[in-house]
């Protein structure tokens, strides 16, 4: 498979790079290539020329670990909508659930109405855990399940 591996690439390569950033997208690109993918990393810059090598690498893949553009959260979703309109299946929430999830009155207002928590002055008080955990995605689950193995 060919995967275009995409990153914020202010915060991977600024004068002072984001380790975590940079080592986690080497650990998922030997991962990939381990499993016989090619990857290609794709840093993500304000200034929109990654979106043509997105448009013309043909992908059967994006692994997306951007979470803004240039180290701003809210263009996260700007980046998931320009795999979604060239149809570049990729990893991660959509663009829609992104956006809502980036506005913590309205995934709070949501989460609230359908009883899976309680909020108010700077607190949020889990009311339903099971029904969270349901309605989370499988990264939850993921994630939860290997560091209960590494505590183990």
């Amino acid at each position: 498979m060919k995967v275009a591996l995409l990153l914020d690439g202010a915060s991977a390569y600024a004068a002072n790079p984001d380790r975590l950033i940079i080592g986690t997208a080497e650990d998922i690109e030997r991962s990939l290539v381990a499993e016989g993918n090619t990857v290609t990393w794709i840093p993500v810059y304000q200034d929109g020329k990654w979106i043509d090598k997105v448009r013309r690498g043909k992908f059967d893949l994006a692994f997306n670990m951007c979470e803004g553009i240039d180290g701003i959260a809210t263009l996260e979703s700007s980046v998931i909508s320009v795999l979604e309109l060239f149809k570049v299946p990729f990893t991660g929430a959509s663009s829609y659930t992104t956006a809502i999830c980036l506005r913590k009155p309205v995934i709070n207002a949501i989460l609230e109405k359908a009883g899976l928590i309680s909020h108010g002055r700077g607190t949020i008080t889990v009311v339903d855990r099971g029904g969270l955990e349901k309605a989370a995605c499988e990264c939850y689950r993921t994630v939860r399940d290997r560091e209960a193995n590494l505590i183990s």
